[in-house]
């Protein structure tokens, strides 16, 4: 009787400890996942918020170089012509790759980085960023705005600003043009965007070239632009198609569908209360508005 309790006693403890072992074993999985879980959710509500953003900035940048690739910029280089119109063309071109290159930044600064976020979409939204970053440093002497990642690093971490409230922005094009202006910030604002002034620099001077080769030249010297162009274009989609989903997506989520089941309500009781007052039926919104 005596082993038989032992053996017992021993099997009941293992069970417990097995048991408890497994329970452990559980509550660990489940808080990992519900942890990755919300990593994942976090890292979606902050690019959905920054998203409107690099889709208009993306925007700009792909007007200012179908601008660039269809205007003829020799006439930057004639003598006496309109400086404010040169220095708008520099200035601004000079602010749109520096309001993109700011909103990416911002971006991958606040979710540290898209590849850390496995919903296809994203990854493929990293994809074309990547791309974008790799077509402006890839090195070809004939192609102007060459910007090394660590250019883009930069550009973009200095064109981007706090609000009151601790959040980053893109600065505005006053402020840009102030900052620019600015013999003092020569050092540590102007430089950085020197590839993209002298590359309109060198768009202007190429054009001019005689020879049978000269639609060659041009082609090569805009190749960059046009690639960044398409790729620009293809990320406005990639960043349209996933609005359209996330909207889409809302009106499954059971607050919503509450909302529209209270608006369904409300208007059965006040046909209910019209028909009880008036004896007739309720007239249709079409009707009412005629």
């Amino acid at each position: 009787m005596a082993d038989s309790a032992i053996i017992i006693a021993i099997v009941s403890l293992i069970t417990s400890f097995i048991a408890t072992l497994l329970s452990a074993l559980a509550a660990g999985g489940i808080t990992l996942y519900s942890e990755s879980r919300r990593r994942r959710q976090e890292a979606e509500k902050l690019i959905s918020k920054y998203k409107d953003p690099l889709f208009l900035a993306s925007g700009d940048l792909v007007n200012r170089l179908e601008a660039l690739i269809e205007d003829n910029l020799t006439w930057l280089t004639i003598n006496g012509v309109n400086p404010e119109r040169k220095g708008n063309l520099l200035l601004f071109t000079t602010f749109t790759f520096g309001q993109y290159l700011s909103w990416v930044w911002i971006l991958r600064r606040q979710i540290q980085f898209l590849r850390f976020v496995t919903g296809e979409e994203n990854l493929d939204l990293t994809e074309i960023l990547n791309r974008v970053a790799e077509t402006l440093y890839e090195k070809d002497d004939m192609k102007p705005f060459r910007l090394y990642r660590g250019h883009q690093f930069a550009i973009g971490e200095i064109m981007s600003v706090r609000e009151p409230d601790g959040s980053l922005i893109c600065m505005g094009y006053a402020q840009f043009v102030r900052m620019y202006n600015d013999t003092e910030l020569e050092e540590s604002f102007r430089r950085w965007f020197e590839p993209i002034h002298s590359g309109i620099t060198d768009l202007a001077t190429a054009l001019p070239a005689q020879g049978d080769d000269m639609w060659e030249r041009r082609e090569k010297r805009y190749k960059r632009l046009a690639d960044v162009k398409d790729l620009l274009e293809t990320l406005r989609k990639q960043l349209k198609t996933q609005t359209k989903r996330r909207w889409a997506s809302l009106t499954n989520v059971p607050e919503f569908q509450k909302i529209g089941s209270k608006q369904k309500q409300t208007q059965t009781q006040t046909q209910t209360q019209w028909q009880i007052e008036t004896g007739n039926a309720l007239p249709s919104t079409s009707m009412s508005g005629q």
